[in-house]
């Protein structure tokens, strides 16, 4: 198992974050960032665990939602999201390819 973060921001954080928990192959637990609320942003930071997938799979399903969810899903964009290796290593989702991403998630200790 793969164990990463990520912090999401925009109007529609919450709606993104427990569309991409519906994907059988991740699970984890998400918060809204309560900083982030009192500075009126609502941002949602979540620790993801790819349970059936490995990183090319769990690369290509956060892909796939970041496409749907970058503005074409609800007319609401995503201000930012952000993945957080391990090491500390960040990803823009913001241009990023799937290549890069699973470099991110490759780098991520395997857990069990």
């Amino acid at each position: 198992m793969t164990h990463f973060q990520m912090s999401i921001e925009g109007d529609n954080a919450v709606e993104a974050v427990q569309e991409l928990f519906s994907a059988a192959e991740l699970s984890g637990e998400w918060e809204v960032a309560k900083e982030a609320e009192k500075e009126g942003i609502l941002a949602v930071v979540a620790v993801i665990v790819s349970v059936v997938a490995g990183a090319v799979q769990t690369a290509d399903i956060i892909y796939k939602w970041y496409q749907e969810y970058r503005g074409d899903k609800s007319g609401e964009k995503l201000q930012r999201v952000l993945i957080v290796g391990p090491k500390g290593e960040r990803l823009l989702l913001e241009g990023a390819s799937v290549e890069q991403i699973q470099k991110i998630l490759k780098d991520s200790p395997e857990k069990s």
